[in-house]
């Protein structure tokens, strides 16, 4: 951080100052009180605005020209406008190196408003952020997203200071000044680390020894390795890091996630997936990881209609079923569409096909050996992919004999991407000194 940064780290506690203001007091005094020094900055993103000393950011800095009549809106318009009012404050203060973590308390309506404005503001993977939530013992993926929000269950509604909840507060203030400390102290020292080519790699469990065949050849270039878990949450986490400039590149070796959003499994991804390197022109080699199977929970939840397809029970909480051929030959099609739907820069992009097996289920003495009709992929993939096969620069498709799994295969990919990084480096260091040196631009 440069000098401009605050002699001590700062954390913005936000809330509803008209419905929550003596939990929003109680939570502020106890970081206040820390033993380790902290500024603790309370704005007011209630309905009706409150006045008094301890808020420092009033509704009126946050919201100068509220729409008429705004305390009598909706209850959504009003969550979505202080949401929406929180995100360039935040920028702000992040932007001046003078923000360490924020944390917020709510219920439903509190919790949607926080978790939005932290989702959607600059805050990047491993900023502090946290809400202390009537929701959090239930499901939050509708609030965290693609994000790191920490959740605290306040056990009892936050409406009124007892002995239970002001226990949880005290817990959440120890949590969110030890997470803010910790990341003032590294994040001041950062710009001294030299930096790493960072790769984002894709693993399942039935992919994991390519992984980590692949992640050895990695590590053995000093690059930092971000391998990300296909179910679901992993895939979007890891395309929202590529759309953020963090990743040099990306071997993409388990796509499993588009299968679960094509058949209906429970590990889909969203319609982005495999879309974020392509758009952002980071080089990336993609293989067909898992695509051979559909994830669904405990054996007695796959839907009726697939009762009577190839399940595999992995554990007690995942079942396995293997893909059919009319399914391959789509998941092919929806591969290429993903791929070249916004592809920037094609040259930058190769598919390798290990036509031995997809994992370790349909590879050589796997379960499903021999059921999996790798062909029916290929050929749809092909025709797909059309004329970024043909046209120069091209996209690069690589058919292998071999089962992903196998040590070969990916640390060949591996190297491969090394290659490509390398070579995306010379090019964009001779497009900026084209359009910057020698005087070209003036």
């Amino acid at each position: 951080m440069d000098s401009s940064s605050s002699a001590r780290p700062t954390i913005l506690l936000f809330g509803t100052c008209d419905t929550k203001f003596s939990e929003l007091l109680f939570l502020k005094n106890a970081l206040s009180e820390h033993p380790r020094p902290l500024t603790v900055l309370l704005a007011d993103v209630g309905r009706v605005p409150v006045t008094h000393p301890a808020i420092d950011i009033p509704h009126s800095t946050l919201l100068p020209n509220p729409p008429a009549g705004f305390s009598e809106l909706p209850r959504n318009l009003v969550i979505s406008s202080m949401s929406n009012a929180l995100v360039p404050f935040i920028n702000s203060k992040l932007s001046l190196s003078s923000l360490h973590g924020v944390i917020s308390i709510g219920g439903s309506g509190g919790t949607s408003l926080a978790t939005s404005a932290m989702r959607n503001s600059a805050l990047p993977i491993g900023f502090p952020k946290m809400i202390v939530s009537t929701m959090a013992a239930g499901d939050m993926s509708s609030f965290v997203g693609d994000s790191d929000i920490t959740t605290m269950y306040s056990v009892v509604d936050i409406a009124g200071m007892n002995s239970i909840l002001s226990a949880i507060l005290t817990n959440a203030a120890g949590a969110i000044a030890g997470m803010a400390e910790a990341y003032y102290r590294i994040y001041r020292a950062l710009p001294s680390t030299p930096k790493k080519r960072t790769v984002a790699i894709t693993m399942f469990g039935i992919t994991t020894p390519a992984v980590t065949h692949a992640r050895k050849i990695f590590e053995e270039e000093n690059c930092e390795v971000f391998v990300f878990h296909c179910t679901g949450a992993g895939g979007r986490s890891m395309e929202k890091l590529i759309l953020e400039g963090k990743m040099d590149g990306v071997l993409d070796l388990t796509t499993t996630e588009l299968t679960d959003e094509l058949v209906g499994g429970n590990m889909s991804a969203g319609e982005d997936r495999l879309t974020a390197a392509s758009k952002m022109g980071v080089p990336q080699v993609i293989s067909t990881g898992a695509l051979d199977c559909v994830n669904f929970g405990p054996k007695d939840t796959v839907p009726g209609k697939f009762r009577d397809r190839d399940l595999l029970v992995h554990n007690d909480s995942v079942t396995l079923m293997c893909v059919n051929d009319k399914e391959m030959a789509m998941l092919g099609t929806r591969m290429a569409e993903r791929i070249v739907g916004s592809l920037l820069k094609p040259w930058r992009t190769e598919i390798w096909l290990p036509m031995a097996g997809f994992s370790s289920l349909s590879s050589c003495q796997g379960p499903w050996e021999g059921k999996v009709k790798f062909g029916a992929f290929l050929e749809s993939l092909v025709e797909g992919l059309g004329g970024f096969l043909d046209n120069e620069p091209r996209l690069e498709l690589r058919v292998k004999d071999a089962g992903i799994n196998e040590e070969s295969f990916a640390e060949l990919a591996a190297c491969r991407l090394i290659e490509m990084m390398k070579e995306a480096e010379e090019e964009d260091s001779r497009e900026h000194n084209f359009f910057h040196g020698n005087g070209r631009v003036r």
